[in-house]
């Protein structure tokens, strides 16, 4: 999709409404992943407007996926800024000053060969644009709190449905289900923060199965109203029968039938294999869990990057 001048965000907007319009998926929209920027913000602002809350997942909660790489790149370029800028820039002009020429960074080399024999890397000059050219150039970590709460601070701004999302798709995996995410949460967190976590992304689920359930109740209500059968023509035998319906009712809902999800995460995960494809595993097996498969069917199809 080509953009004519200028890239104002109702340019954006009028220009990727009418593609959408024009692919004809409209009803079937479930979010939009765009670069992190000013821009793009106001552009979803607008084409919120365009499409309505109740045909969008959650009404739109994650109608705007922001892409994850560029947010990581500015994650660690506040940090990067915020704390270590002035000793980020003599190094740099350091590397600088010692790559200039061929002669000097044969200087170097030697010098470096008497003092850190072991040492065999070659300086690199970073991009100031990319965070892994800065870290390479560094070659360390920099372990500074107030980095890391800079880093926190953006992370939890950002990165919290997103957070969410992917958790809720490693679940949806029938390999991994709800083991791989206890097995790496164990590792990442302390118990309590990890059994948090773990509940947080297990509730989100469970949100998106019961909006899916619902939205299918209504849909079959609407297809189909059965009229009650008159079996017994007397007064008397119709308020027994009356009666009898709302004992059936009650005793139905003492043993509630297992969900989509519940029966999904009892099954046993299917062995681990490299080359799975678990589009066509829904597929083939989805009618088991029929809302379930339609959970997954929209949120794997989620793309939470721009870049390829």
């Amino acid at each position: 999709m080509c953009v004519p001048q200028p890239h104002t965000a109702e340019v954006l907007a009028e220009n990727l409404k009418d593609c959408i319009h024009s692919w004809n998926i409209d009803i079937r929209l479930s979010s939009i992943t765009v670069d992190n920027c000013t821009t793009n913000d106001a552009m979803i602002d607008i084409l919120r407007q365009e499409f309505p809350y109740g045909s969008l997942m959650l009404n739109g909660r994650f109608f705007h996926m922001r892409c994850c790489a560029h947010i990581l790149n500015l994650i660690v370029q506040d940090g990067l800024s915020a704390v270590i800028k002035s000793g980020l820039d003599r190094i740099r002009d350091s590397v600088a000053f010692w790559t200039a020429s061929d002669k000097r960074y044969q200087n170097f080399e030697q010098v470096a060969r008497q003092v850190v024999p072991g040492c065999t890397k070659k300086l690199q000059l970073d991009c100031k644009t990319r965070w892994n050219s800065t870290y390479d150039m560094l070659m360390v970590a920099l372990k500074y709190k107030e980095m890391v709460l800079v880093m926190l601070e953006k992370y939890n701004k950002y990165w919290a449905d997103v957070n969410g999302l992917m958790g809720v798709a490693t679940i949806l995996d029938p390999r991994f289900k709800m083991k791989l995410i206890r097995f790496y949460f164990a590792k990442i967190y302390d118990e309590l923060t990890a059994q948090t976590e773990i509940d947080r992304i297990q509730d989100l689920l469970r949100e998106l199965v019961d909006e899916y359930g619902r939205k299918n109740s209504k849909s079959q209500a609407s297809k189909s109203k059965a009229k009650p059968v008159s079996f017994f023509s007397t007064k008397g035998k119709r308020i027994m029968l009356d009666e009898f319906a709302e004992f059936v009712e009650q005793d139905n809902g003492a043993t509630p039938e297992k969900s989509d999800l519940d029966k999904y995460l009892e099954a046993s995960n299917i062995p681990l294999v490299d080359d799975f494809d678990i589009l066509n595993w829904w597929k083939t097996n989805g009618n088991s869990y029929p809302t379930l498969q339609q959970v997954a069917r929209d949120i794997l199809s989620i793309s939470v990057s721009t870049v390829p």
